[in-house]
């Protein structure tokens, strides 16, 4: 469960929740919005220096759907960024739900990190939240 909550600096946001005070009190270096193709309500894509957070909103709440590390100024819970290894995170996270050539994957209930390789390295990070 803790493996789908990401720190940044003091705060943190967990997938299926809301984001707004995340949002409100690290102001992102860009944001776009667009309909969304889940359902009535609106995409939100926040970007910032290390990451970008993705957020669904309707009915008043804005709930983190993705996040992204575009660097590896960023990390999991456990430590894992990109540029480890594929035994780091094997060894941090055990054996994946999932696994290919170019990926690792771990869900948990609706929320899934993936571990995007390239040979032994990770080459990204993401956390998924599946709204349906």
């Amino acid at each position: 469960e803790d493996d789908l909550v990401f720190k940044f600096n003091d705060l943190s946001v967990k997938l299926g929740e809301d984001i707004t005070a995340f949002v409100s009190a690290a102001a992102p270096d860009s944001e776009s919005s667009s309909k969304s193709c889940l359902g009535s309500g609106d995409d939100y894509m926040y970007e910032y220096e290390h990451f970008s957070l993705t957020g669904y909103s309707e009915n008043g709440s804005n709930i983190c759907v993705a996040v992204d590390f575009t660097d590896d100024e960023v990390s999991t819970p456990k430590n894992i960024r990109k540029g480890s290894s594929k035994e780091d995170v094997i060894k941090a996270y055990g054996t994946p739900s999932e696994e290919s050539d170019r990926e690792l994957t771990y869900i948990i209930g609706k929320a899934s990190l993936v571990f995007r390789m390239s040979g032994d390295t990770v080459k990204g990070v993401s956390y998924n939240f599946d709204l349906m």
